[in-house]
């Protein structure tokens, strides 16, 4: 009896020792953690030269890093301002929780540790992150938890500096059921939302606000996703505005650069995308939906041969399958770009019941560049196949085969590339007012598929019998 009773007391003491919460308030208790307290507010900085290890294992300290044991949970408290020194980065192997009610902020503190302050890194098995009504400044999140997920709700990114990933949130696992909801990401060094070529992730990215990111001109769009896997992607009722400046940031990728297999969906729908390099590209393989999208602007890149596409399809092995409808496609060196994917459906209206039917309804206008060949380009076809792009409103005077092949470049124009069916177009109403307002705002108001939309709907909205082209 004695053993046993002796055995259930180590278990116990080993439970102890694995599940312990933290919050900043307590790790400032904990002489060595790098977090002490100043003016009410909680300085984070590691400067152990060695590997030293606190509270009986549930912390290690080295350089400028402050490690929380796997299994163990950080909790930020309502109210906490946390200031990062230069180089200070907070890895948590296990749970992080800032649901905060009236607001949290992490921040830098000073001006050079805004400049090289890292920020929250989380790499376990099974971490849950939940991070609501937070501020983020300067500093970003890395995660990595393959059976975990991250959720971040009303949260603020601001003046991400790019120490901790190019990213100011970077996926480094496979993983699903990770969600982006009503979060603002603003001044970012480079890109915003990312997935690593080989990480696939389950993530729903929508209402959120992505405006001037991308200040360091590199090659990284606001979101960069990798569209293999089974897990699905759905980027929807986002505002995606870039810095209507020459650069190469873009706005939407989604891709399959390593050939890997997928089973699952991405759904972009109902965004405003406008004022980058690029509106929305899709390189590799993927199924993929592209609809009902305001892509306007996006040919701030110095050389139309480098991008400056509302939507950009490229795949040399043509195992896309993309669908696009009800986008508005305005003011680009190229409306729609399709490089070597054979599925890309952009209006296929011969039978409403078939299983590949797409009324099309995308509206094209003022797309083209300074070369003569190309100076009107609603859609270039630059692979083999066919491709359909019937029922939609192109950007010229009226819907007749003839001028409608004035902006469309294919099989007519170079012999070895593929067709483009683009007959019948729309029925020619067009777009009757431009307008921000409705002028009976209570009314019910439909996309061009028909599907009822809210009050805050962009791109073209039918209501009260009326199309309107809805902006900013």
């Amino acid at each position: 009896m004695r053993k046993f009773y002796a055995f259930c007391i180590f278990i116990a003491l080993c439970a102890s020792a694995v599940a312990k919460e933290y919050t900043f308030a307590s790790l400032a208790a904990i002489s060595g953690s790098g977090v002490t307290i100043k003016d009410g507010e909680y300085v984070f900085g590691p400067t152990s030269d060695e590997e030293i290890t606190l509270d009986g294992g549930g912390l290690t300290v080295s350089g400028s890093e402050l490690t929380i044991a796997d299994g163990n949970t950080l909790r930020i408290a309502d109210g906490d301002v946390v200031k990062f020194a230069a180089d200070a980065r907070l890895c948590v192997n296990g749970d992080i929780m800032a649901e905060v009610e009236n607001g949290a902020t992490l921040t830098a503190t000073d001006e050079d540790a805004a400049q090289t302050a890292q920020g929250i890194r989380v790499f376990c098995d099974k971490a849950q992150c939940r991070f609501s009504n937070v501020t983020f400044e300067f500093i970003g999140i890395s995660f990595g938890s393959p059976q975990g997920s991250l959720t971040l709700d009303n949260c603020q990114f601001k003046n991400h500096n790019g120490r901790l990933s190019n990213n100011a949130v970077n996926f480094t696992a496979v993983g699903s059921g990770n969600a982006i909801t009503e979060c603002l990401f603003t001044g970012s060094y480079g890109g915003c939302v990312a997935t690593g070529a080989n990480t696939p992730v389950g993530i729903t990215i929508s209402h959120c606000e992505f405006t001037g990111n991308g200040t360091s001109e590199r090659l990284l769009p606001a979101i960069n996703l990798t569209c293999s896997g089974d897990n699905d992607i759905v980027i929807t009722d986002n505002s995606v505005i870039g810095r209507a400046v020459v650069t190469r940031a873009g706005g939407i990728a989604l891709s399959n650069l390593l050939s890997m297999d997928f089973t699952n969906t991405c759904t972009v729908s109902r965004n405003v995308v406008k004022d980058n390099s690029y509106g929305i590209t899709i390189t590799g393989g993927g199924n993929v939906s592209v609809c009902d999208n305001e892509i306007c602007d996006n040919h701030f890149i110095a050389n139309p041969m480098s991008g400056g596409s509302g939507i950009n399809i490229t795949n040399p092995y043509g195992t896309t399958t993309a669908v696009v409808s009800g986008n508005t496609i305005t003011g680009h060196y190229w409306g729609i770009t399709v490089i070597g994917a054979n599925e890309v459906n952009c209006g296929k209206t011969a039978d409403p019941l078939a299983a590949d039917y797409n009324p099309g309804n995308n509206t094209f206008s003022n797309n083209g560049n300074g070369d003569a060949e190309y100076a009107r380009c609603d859609l270039a076809n630059n692979g083999t196949a066919t491709l359909y792009a019937q029922g939609n409103t192109w950007s010229v005077a009226q819907q007749t085969p003839e001028l409608i092949e004035t902006c469309v470049y294919h099989k007519a124009d170079n012999p070895s590339l593929g067709e483009v069916i683009f007959i019948p177009a729309s029925d020619g109403a067009g777009v009757e007012s431009i307008v921000r307002d409705i002028s009976a705002p209570d009314s019910p108001r439909y996309n061009l598929l028909g599907q009822p939309v809210g009050p805050d709907s962009r791109g073209i909205v039918i209501s009260n019998g009326k199309k309107h082209l809805v902006r900013d």
